[in-house]
């Protein structure tokens, strides 16, 4: 694959993480975003557009209730890692 696509569906090397067990909310937002994690653990986030281009750069969660502000509109995948290990991917929509 050249090394300028993005490949977009289902990442192989996501280890599975109970959807239920992280929420992302308001959804569609106008920007300010709240994500919820259900445990005390290493995560981070980033968050990319469409196009694969990071919007968010990866941030340790630190609280079980984290806030963020996405400026760019429009659809955005939010990736979840656990130890550095990819586990979610959810998207969400800035208006």
């Amino acid at each position: 694959m050249h090394p300028d696509i993005v490949q977009w569906g289902e990442p192989d090397n996501v280890e599975e993480l109970q959807d239920n067990s992280w929420l992302i909310y308001p959804n569609p937002t106008d920007g300010q975003v709240t994500i919820e994690v259900d445990a005390q653990n290493q995560y981070a986030v980033e968050v990319r557009n469409t196009k694969g281009q990071l919007i968010v750069p990866k941030t340790t969660l630190i609280e079980l209730r984290n806030e963020f502000l996405i400026e760019q509109k429009g659809l955005h995948f939010v990736h979840l890692y656990l130890n550095g290990k990819l586990v979610g991917v959810k998207k969400i929509f800035t208006e």
